[in-house]
């Protein structure tokens, strides 16, 4: 009892030496307005000119003792509320002991209260109590007024301890209270600096500086990193915009001086490679990132940005190189590679006379390899058909594994569409025993696209390889194991294909769309935190329906709304579920994703009462998780939306954090409580320190801020391993599960200390 009652009291002595100086200064100007003014009014009072000087000279010299310096900050503090204590008692006495002049009394202890100390304050009181107790039996009539308190002095006394008591309960507790704030003050400041001094220490691991211009003042400022990277000594540097451009490769720098002027000019960010010399001669390559900030007049106010050091990257990126344009089991080009290739070939076949074609294959029944004989057997097929594919075309010609079962093949310089044709047959003949390389039972064969375009075509890489899949599609459609040439008659196969609105209409009214989970589990293993709504399409005729290709599309035609209508009531209504069968104190939260057009739509906070009220939901356990693109908006109604989802005790989370462009100024601007690593960041991150800086950086924001930081798509246990280290509190991916179906996660919370584990890839 005694320990909270002692808790509960404020320390004092907490003001820093500042406040203390400033309060000080103030009730020092305090003490000697009451030397003039109690002189003055003891001589209107009728006690002449020396009475009134010899009480006032007494509150003059604690004044000015209080002032000396030679004294400590309490014994200061003491002596200057001795004076103040004093002049109450010389006001009761020059007005006969008036009653009403007591509460000059009360008026000093708030004013000593100030000092936020004890010794003063307890000084106060315990002269007010003395004076009112012991003056009031020695000279009742100089201490009070009236015949009953001259008769009975310790009970008036006892009457006044009453009123200071309360005035010190008062006192006391907003001086406790600002000792609370400012504790909670230094607290997220020491929090903050560590957090600016760890993402100081990822600039250096990241070789990332960052720079401001104050484009009115035109003060430039860096990092320390910045200066790093430039090779310059900060003592005897000073940055500016003309000092930058010094440093810059002479080749370049018009060229940059004038996207920097774009900028000005326009608010436009800019993003660009530039070539910096540094004064002992070294040349580093390095990619400049900038931002304009504007007045409420559009004038560009500041720019800032980063500047990261991108000369040691180069050399595993040369390393990498073939790794991200071939595919890894075939070894052949991969789709992008393949792309650009047919972009170059266009632009040569421009200024010459020949046609290009361009070949769709895609193995037929692949799938059953896979389901009847394992992913291995298909694996090696897969490696047999790309070498026979190759064997059978010019040195010239550019073979590509684009994914899956689906290989394309770019010809040059063809005279007809023999020549395309002929390949083709050459390409089933070829395929013919391949199907020893899956030890499958059934031949192997392939359905081909083929399109053909001439010098005068206006058709790009893409949409050649789109027509050249039509043409297979048509192909695989009429009959396996043969090959098509697109016309333009199969343009009813492409309309049918745009036809994908109507087709996801029908979806949303004829319940073709399902939810999957993926679970969000603690990093230290102790259950799911958990899962986030996943929307999958089950169309009639084409099977599963990727994500990717129907949602931006849903966005493009408007359908989003009424997607995200059913996805947000359906992950409502199985959360409900799932916590009403859960026993446990934390209810299991829903994640579930929103564009940027549904969070801004004015509809949607009514969207989110009309779920709240419909399904027995906690609102902290759901989570909507937004982009970074509806935080670069930055508008008025973003911020109006933000504060009335908090409003509901909805969380917001931050999907992908780091691939946008979004500054930190927009963490500390919205109420966000959860921040998702995106996974380029995670998938070296147990390479080492260099690769895992700006996922330790976020972690450590996150914890500087408040924010919860889920890392996303953990594959392997090193991952989650370095996650944990780093104090990263959850994470999902396919080391511990998959997307899953409802049934599933059913399962799963069953037994909620079930370690997860990745589904067979």
């Amino acid at each position: 009892m005694f320990r909270r009652f002692k808790d509960a009291l404020p320390t004092g002595n907490s003001l820093s030496a500042e406040s203390w100086d400033r309060r000080h200064r103030a009730i020092q100007w305090l003490l000697w307005a009451h030397v003039v003014g109690i002189y003055i009014f003891g001589v209107v009072a009728g006690y002449g000119l020396v009475h009134p000087g010899v009480e006032t000279s007494i509150v003059a010299l604690f004044a000015v003792a209080a002032s000396r310096k030679g004294f400590t900050r309490q014994e200061r503090a003491c002596l200057a509320t001795f004076g103040l204590v004093a002049s109450s008692a010389i006001l009761v006495h020059l007005s006969g002991g008036l009653i009403e002049m007591h509460f000059h009394f009360f008026v000093m202890v708030a004013v000593v209260a100030l000092y936020q100390s004890w010794q003063p304050f307890l000084l106060a009181i315990g002269f007010v109590l003395i004076h009112h107790g012991v003056m009031g039996v020695i000279d009742s009539k100089s201490v009070y007024n009236h015949a009953d308190a001259q008769a009975n002095p310790w009970k008036w006394a006892a009457i006044h301890a009453l009123f200071i008591a309360g005035e010190s309960v008062a006192a006391l507790t907003t001086w406790k209270l600002n000792e609370l704030s400012l504790e909670a003050e230094q607290a997220t400041r020491m929090a903050l600096e560590e957090a600016v001094e760890d993402l100081a220490d990822a600039q250096a691991l990241a070789h990332v500086g960052s720079w401001e211009w104050n484009v009115i003042t035109d003060v430039v400022s860096w990092s320390d990193e910045l200066y790093q990277i430039c090779g310059v000594d900060p003592a005897t540097f000073s940055p500016s915009y003309a000092g930058f451009m010094l440093l810059v490769a002479e080749d370049e720098r018009d060229a940059f001086g004038k996207v920097v002027g774009g900028t000005l000019a326009t608010a436009a960010d800019f993003d660009e490679n530039v070539r910096i010399v540094r004064p002992d001669g070294s040349i580093r390559l390095t990619h400049a990132v900038g931002r304009a900030e504007c007045d409420p007049a559009g004038t560009v106010t500041k720019l800032f940005g980063t500047l990261q050091d991108v000369t040691e990257k180069k050399r595993l990126e040369e390393k990498v190189r073939h790794q991200a344009f071939h595919d890894s089991l075939t070894g052949l080009p991969n789709r992008a590679l393949f792309l650009d290739r047919v972009e170059h070939a266009r632009a040569r076949q421009i200024r010459g006379s020949e046609s290009l074609a361009v070949l769709f294959v895609d193995l037929d029944d692949f799938k059953s390899v896979n389901d009847t004989r394992g992913h291995k057997a298909g694996d090696n097929l897969l490696v047999e058909v790309g070498r026979r594919l190759t064997r059978v075309l010019r040195p010239a010609d550019t073979i590509a594994r684009l994914g899956g079962d689906e290989f394309a093949i770019l010809l040059e310089e063809i005279s007809s569409i023999d020549a395309a044709t002929g390949v083709a047959d050459r390409i089933m003949a070829a395929l013919t025993g391949a199907e020893a390389f899956s030890a499958a039972a059934q031949p192997v064969t392939a359905s081909i696209g083929i399109v053909i375009e001439s010098p005068s075509g206006v058709r790009n890489a893409d949409e050649l390889v789109r027509d050249s899949d039509i043409a297979m599609y048509v192909a695989k459609k009429r009959a396996k194991g043969r090959y098509e040439i697109f016309d333009a008659v199969m343009r009813e196969e492409l309309s049918a294909r745009l036809g994908l609105k109507v087709d996801l209409q029908r979806a949303i009214d004829n319940k073709e769309l399902f939810l999957q989970y993926q679970p969000i589990v603690r990093v230290d293993g102790q259950g799911i935190e958990g899962v986030e709504a996943l929307v999958r399409w089950r169309h009639p005729t084409r099977g599963i329906v990727p994500p990717s290709e129907f949602i931006p599309f849903a966005e493009e035609t408007g359908l989003i709304g009424q997607l995200g209508h059913w996805v947000l009531h359906q992950a409502c209504s199985d959360a409900a579920r799932w916590q009403a069968r859960s026993s446990s104190e934390h209810p299991l939260r829903m994640s579930v994703n929103i564009s940027a057009s549904r969070f801004c739509h004015p509809n949607f906070i009514e969207e989110l009462k009309e779920v709240l009220a419909e399904f027995p939901l906690a609102p902290n356990s759901l989570v909507l998780e937004i982009t970074e693109s509806v935080l670069i908006k930055g508008s008025e109604v973003v911020s109006q939306r933000f504060a009335e989802v908090k409003e509901l005790g909805i969380l917001l989370a931050i999907d992908d954090f780091g691939t946008g462009y979004s500054s930190l100024g927009y963490l500390r601007d919205f109420p966000i409580d959860l921040l998702k690593i995106d996974k380029s960041f995670i998938d070296f991150v147990a390479c080492g320190p260099e690769e895992s800086a700006l996922a330790r950086a976020v972690v450590k924001l996150g914890d500087a801020l408040g924010l919860s930081v889920v890392a996303e798509g953990v594959e392997h246990e090193n991952q989650s391993e370095v996650l944990a280290a780093m104090g990263c509190e959850f994470a999902q991916g396919f080391l511990f599960s998959r997307p899953v179906d409802r049934e599933e996660i059913d399962a799963l919370l069953k037994n909620a200390d079930a370690s997860l584990v990745a589904a067979p890839v």
